[in-house]
């Protein structure tokens, strides 16, 4: 006699509401919650947008293979604010400031001599994660 066995997949929709529970009832996911999109397609959960902590997106990403549905995880395009900030401190000159908020950057302060806005604005929009960058510069 043979058996067969029976994969029954669950609906995107159930998998979405699933990981939506969880987000809720994880309070540094919740408070990110509107950072964050979260697509499911045939299970696989794609995750873009920004939390505040490296621990949040740890603990997010360890935790969505686990989540009822969910067949593969994909959140390179996850980032955390944290790890952008720490980045960004390598690249700007004494006297400029750098302020993260999801994925926005605005530099303050002021320029040393000889440094360009452009140059430095361009350098400060190629870190990953980073969205948009605005300035306020002293004249």
């Amino acid at each position: 006699m043979t058996t067969q066995s029976v994969i029954t997949r669950i609906d995107d929709s159930e998998v979405d509401a699933n990981i939506h529970h969880f987000i809720a009832h994880y309070p540094p996911l919740a408070n990110d919650r509107k950072s964050f999109k979260i697509a499911v397609k045939d299970g696989v959960v794609t995750v873009k947008g920004h939390v505040q902590s490296p621990n949040t997106r740890r603990y997010f990403v360890d935790r969505l293979p686990e989540i009822e549905g969910v067949t593969g995880v994909k959140t390179d395009g996850l980032f955390d604010e944290q790890t952008i900030r720490l980045d960004l401190a390598r690249l700007l000159p004494v006297g400029v400031q750098g302020n993260v908020r999801y994925g926005l950057v605005i530099l303050a302060g002021e320029l040393p001599a000889g440094t360009s806005a452009e140059t430095l604005i361009a350098q400060v929009a190629s870190v990953p994660g980073v969205e948009r960058v605005l300035t306020q510069f002293e004249a």
